[in-house]
């Protein structure tokens, strides 16, 4: 737990995959295509009572959807097993490798490796690229 504010950095990684130099019209080494954000801010800890209301909030919009939804029932004293975090925000760092480097014919090699491959949403991303 942090007795002050500190500052953090938050790594998502999102999509990422082996690419083989096969998939390319011209020779060259394997490689790896991959999405990732950095998100960089100042982290503190969230009260019992705020923890309270985020699990509140988020129980009452996921349960909405069931035919009998559960209706938080706890006790109180079960907040301070959990650790929640504010993280104000102050730097975001996206970055994506997406075989953008090489023609139109590899990139399209790529993604339709990816697609038979089970990497549907890489494939897409590359789409966006």
């Amino acid at each position: 737990a942090m007795d002050t504010e500190t500052e953090m950095l938050v790594t998502l990684q999102g999509g990422h995959t082996y690419v083989s130099p096969s998939w390319y019209e011209s020779s060259g080494v394997p490689t790896w295509n991959y999405q990732a954000v950095h998100v960089e801010g100042v982290a503190q800890n969230l009260t019992d009572s705020e923890i309270g209301h985020v699990l509140n909030t988020s129980t009452k919009a996921n349960e909405s959807a069931y035919k009998n939804p559960w209706e938080p029932d706890y006790a109180t004293s079960m907040l301070s097993g959990i650790v929640g975090i504010e993280i104000a925000i102050t730097s975001i760092q996206c970055k994506f490798k997406l075989s953008q480097n090489h023609s139109v014919q590899g990139q399209s090699n790529v993604q339709e490796q990816f697609s038979h491959g089970g990497y549907k949403a890489l494939a897409n991303a590359m789409n966006n690229s």
